[in-house]
C-alpha cells in the first residue's frame, strides 16, 4: 500500500526554540503596551465657590511727638527759635554717639520743685531717695490699715516716676571741677518730674464772617403793638414824700 501523502517531519530544535521565544516576546510586548496605556479621561469635578481673600485694613500711623527723635524718648522742653546747638543739632542727644546733650539739658530743660525733693542730708542714706508707694484712695468711711512704709531707692529709679534727667543721665550728680554736687536740674533725683503738661485741644467752632456776625446780633425783635413808651420812675425825693 502506497501513502501519496509524507508524513512531515517534526520541527528541529532550534526551530521549536525560536517559535517559543518570538511568541513569549509577543505577549510580554502586548502585555507592556496595555499596562503603560494612559488611564481613562475622568469626568471634570464640579467647582467649589472660591473663597475671597481677607482684606488688607492698614494700621494707622501714629504720628510722633514734634520734639522727640526715632529710637529716643521725647524732650520735655522745646527749642527756641534762634537756638543752634552744634553737638546734637537740636535733637536733644549728640550725634557721635546718641547720648544725651548736657549742654542743652541744662539750659532748656524744666527743674524740678523743692517741694517735691527732700533734700535732708543722711549720711547712712547718701545717694538715695525717698519713694512712697501710691496707695488708691479709699471709699468714704474706709480705714489704711496696712500702710505700706516708705522705700529707699537709688535716684533716677523709674518709680520715681517722670522721665529720666538728660544732665546727670539719672545719678543725681554732676561733676563741678574736681568736686560732686546735686544736678541744677532735678535736685539730685535723677528724674524729671516737673515735666510741663500740653495744652488742652478744645473743639474749634466755626467762625462766621465778620459780616454776618453783624447781621446776626443786631436783629432785636419788638414786641407786639409797637415799642414800649418810656416811663419815668419815681426819685428818692419822691418816694419819701
Amino acid at each position: 500500500m502506497t501513502d501519496n501523502t509524507k508524513e512531515e517531519a517534526p520541527p528541529s530544535y532550534q526551530e521549536a526554540i525560536k517559535t517559543s521565544v518570538s511568541a513569549i516576546t509577543e505577549g510580554s510586548s502586548s502585555s507592556y503596551h496595555q499596562s503603560f496605556q494612559r488611564p481613562p479621561v475622568q469626568p471634570p469635578r464640579p467647582t467649589q465657590p472660591s473663597i475671597p481673600a481677607q482684606q488688607y485694613h492698614p494700621k494707622p500711623q501714629v504720628k510722633p511727638p514734634p520734639n522727640s527723635t526715632p529710637g529716643n524718648p521725647p524732650l520735655p522742653f522745646k527749642y527756641p527759635k534762634n537756638y543752634k546747638c552744634r553737638k546734637c543739632n537740636n535733637t536733644g542727644y549728640k550725634m557721635k554717639n546718641g547720648r544725651t546733650c548736657k549742654d542743652c539739658w541744662e539750659a532748656l530743660a524744666p527743674r524740678n520743685s523743692y517741694n517735691l525733693v527732700n533734700n535732708s542730708f543722711q549720711p547712712h542714706y547718701f545717694g538715695s531717695t525717698t519713694y512712697v508707694p501710691y496707695t488708691p484712695p479709699l471709699p468714704p468711711g474706709a480705714t489704711n490699715r496696712a500702710q505700706l512704709p516708705p522705700i529707699r531707692v537709688p535716684p533716677g529709679d523709674p518709680r520715681l516716676g517722670g522721665i529720666l534727667c538728660g544732665r546727670c543721665r539719672g545719678s543725681g550728680m554732676v561733676r563741678f571741677l574736681l568736686d560732686m554736687e546735686l544736678c541744677p536740674v532735678c535736685s539730685g533725683l535723677g528724674r524729671v518730674i516737673n515735666v510741663p503738661q500740653p495744652f488742652p485741644q478744645y473743639p474749634q467752632y466755626p467762625q462766621y464772617p465778620q459780616h454776618q456776625q453783624h447781621q446776626q446780633f443786631s436783629y432785636m425783635p419788638q414786641p407786639q403793638g409797637g415799642p414800649v413808651p418810656y416811663q419815668r420812675t419815681k426819685n428818692y425825693a419822691d418816694r419819701k414824700r
